[in-house]
């Protein structure tokens, strides 16, 4: 029996960010498996954010990509989509859940698809899987007027009471939910990490490495939550000795005067948003990945997952006891794990310089392939939940 659904997302590639990604791999496995799938997204052509064509190369042509009409705030310029995207995808959804046998929503950026999610739900008598990216209301980056929040939060309580599974991407964020909807049945909530993909980074297997000691960063920095201030301030200190750095997709508009400093301009090289491949490839080529840690137990940077892919040794900036990321580095023995603190970085990138140029960088740390963080296998994970909330 072919199995069919409809996954509801505000953005989807060609448009790039850490939640399309995941949602691409998931319907591409899922389709080689036999389901059908439709997914039902905003107009990338109205959207902010980068696109990547090449994320589409491997998309099934079975599958469907349905675009919801903006509706007025976004066709003048302005993203309100709590106010407007439910509306617009119920219009353009309402035949399209008729015809499949589950839905799905996926968030971030915003949390609009599952209320389109709900409102289909609950018109159509078909079964509803959340999916998290970032959790919601106690999020502390969540940013609410109080009355707000206290909508938000009966809200997403209603909302979680509707779904047959809520998938979240951490432990902590997983007991969090549990004990705001206690009633719900322990297999409610259910951890779905993030991944990479195995066939990606074993393509890359035969990758030369830079020549010189390299740290790479792929990926967003974000003032508050990822900046690297610190960082940047440990290079300055080891002057003329600091390696050299490549920062590949982030947006660094905010620390535009540190970076004209004579150490920063002669030592970082920043790029533009590279295709996800061009960016996997870059991984492979480091010496070290440096990965800068949140300041909350509920996410781990998607990031973190595609550098156990690469298989590079890590450096890893905590922010804090609660920064999920450093503990797993730390425990799979990745790589080192320092306090976001520049001189505890510049300390930490001169060790591992002098490991490198004794030629015994690498066999400190486990870089062996992780098969249970990739995409593939995370896919049955994801299939095994489809089917429960359909059975349910």
């Amino acid at each position: 029996m072919t199995k069919k659904l409809l996954l509801l997302t505000y953005r989807f590639p060609p448009v790039a960010g850490p939640q399309e990604i995941r949602w691409l791999y998931f319907l591409v496995n899922l389709a080689q498996r036999g389901w059908q799938i439709c997914v039902l997204t905003t107009d990338p052509t109205v959207l902010r954010g980068v696109w990547d064509e090449s994320l589409l190369e491997h998309w099934p042509s079975s599958a469907e990509i349905i675009y919801a009409r903006p509706g007025p705030f976004l066709r003048r310029g302005y993203e309100r989509p709590m106010l407007e995207w439910p509306v617009m995808a119920l219009r353009a959804g309402w035949r399209l859940a008729q015809k499949v046998d589950i839905l799905i929503s996926s968030v971030p950026p915003n949390f609009s698809p599952h209320v389109a999610a709900a409102l289909l739900s609950w018109r159509t008598g078909r079964p509803w899987v959340a999916d998290y990216g970032d959790p919601w209301v106690f999020n502390p980056l969540y940013q609410a007027t109080s009355w707000h929040r206290q909508i938000a939060d009966v809200l997403e309580r209603f909302l979680l009471r509707m779904t047959k599974r809520v998938m979240v991407t951490t432990e902590a964020t997983r007991r969090a939910y549990q004990g705001r909807v206690p009633h719900l049945p322990p297999n409610h909530f259910i951890v779905v990490p993030c991944g990479y993909s195995a066939a990606l980074y074993r393509a890359l297997n035969d990758v030369k490495p830079f020549e010189s000691f390299t740290i790479v960063y792929t990926g967003g920095f974000y003032p508050g939550l990822r900046s690297p201030e610190a960082f940047f301030d440990a290079l300055i200190q080891l002057g003329e000795c600091a390696p050299q750095v490549v920062v590949a997709g982030a947006s660094l508009s905010a620390w535009e005067s540190k970076l004209a400093h004579p150490v920063l301009s002669q030592k970082v090289r920043i790029m533009p948003y590279i295709p996800h491949r061009e960016a996997a490839r870059l991984q492979r080529r480091a010496t070290i990945l440096l990965l800068i840690g949140n300041r909350s137990p509920w996410q781990i940077p998607g990031k973190l997952y595609e550098y156990i892919g690469a298989r590079r040794p890590i450096l890893a900036l905590q922010n804090g006891p609660e920064d999920a990321s450093g503990a797993m580095i730390q425990s799979l023995n990745l790589g080192l794990v320092v306090p976001n603190e520049p001189v505890a970085i510049a300390e930490a990138i001169a060790r591992l310089q002098c490991d490198w140029e004794k030629g015994r960088l690498d066999e400190q740390f486990d870089l062996s392939e992780r098969p249970e963080w990739s995409w593939e296998v995370l896919t049955d994970v994801v299939e095994d939940i489809l089917l429960e909330a359909m059975a349910a």
